[in-house]
Order: structure tokens, then sequence, then C-alpha cells
């Protein structure tokens, strides 16, 4: 028994893909969960490393000029600082992520539905900037054969 999906109900279910994907911060838990963690641990460590610089070239080069002391506002302002950077790399790498993990999404999306029986009548597309804009073209080749060979009188392997 063939289904297709017709162009009404695959805008509609399109539309609602695109609206969860909007309000979800996540696609794919894991991969963008793992990606961010990577990336607050090369930062980290590349900010500890200047750090280490800066502190060493102050006492080895500045050490008789030396004046101030580190007190209690000073360690705020450098968490606060702190803070967000790791905040706004956290943000960014997470919307980065998305062109990774909205393509992955949709066409493990599209080949379930296609493994049943359920073929997009449009030709898939990415969102600009996404990444894999190529891997399109041959998932509209593979759902193309696929809806060939389910043809009734298409001879089966």
């Amino acid at each position: 028994m063939q289904t297709t999906v017709t162009h009404q109900e695959s805008r509609a279910s399109a539309g609602d893909i695109k609206r969860v994907m909007r309000h979800n911060y996540f696609i794919d838990k894991n991969f963008q969960s793992a990606f961010v963690f990577n990336m607050l641990l090369i930062t980290g460590v590349a900010m500890f490393a200047t750090a280490l610089v800066v502190a060493w070239f102050f006492v080895y080069f500045m050490q008789d000029r030396l004046s101030g002391a580190i007190d209690t506002p000073y360690l705020i302002k450098l968490g606060t600082i702190l803070f967000f950077m790791a905040a706004g790399i956290v943000l960014w790498t997470i919307r980065r992520t998305h062109a990774v993990a909205g393509p992955i999404f949709k066409t493990r999306k599209i080949l379930r539905a296609a493994a049943r029986g359920e073929f997009p009548e449009t030709p898939v597309r990415f969102r600009r900037g996404d990444a894999f804009q190529a891997l399109a073209a041959d998932l509209n080749a593979c759902l193309t054969a696929m809806r060939a060979h389910r043809q009734p009188g298409c001879p089966k392997d």
C-alpha cells in the first residue's frame, strides 16, 4: 500500500516542525550539549593560559610597580565578566550547532517517513546557512528512487 502525503499536509507538518524547532534550543541534545561542553572547555583552557601569561608578565616585569591589591569588588567584576563570556559562548555554540543538528533532524524524519511509504511531494530543502546543503540533492534523488521502486509493476529485488 502506497501512502503519499498531500501538499497541504506536507506544508502543515513542515510548519509544525519549524514551530517546534524554533522553540527548542536543543534539536539534538546529546550532540549539541557535547559541543557546548567542548567549546567551554577549550575557551576555559585558553582563558586560563592567557591569565597565566599575563600574571607571569606582571610579576616578572612589573614587580616593583604593582601598587594595587586584589579586593572583593575586583573579584566580583572578574566573575561577572567570566559569567557573561561563558553564557555568550554557550548561546553562540547552540545557535551554530543548529546548522548541523537541524539538517540531521530533518533528514532522519524524512527517511523514517519514507520507510513507512510516505514521501514528501516537494523537494527537500534545508535552511540557508545550514550545513550539508549538498545532502538535500542526494536525499531528493534517493527519495525519487524509493518512490519509483514502490510503484506498482516495478520489479522487486
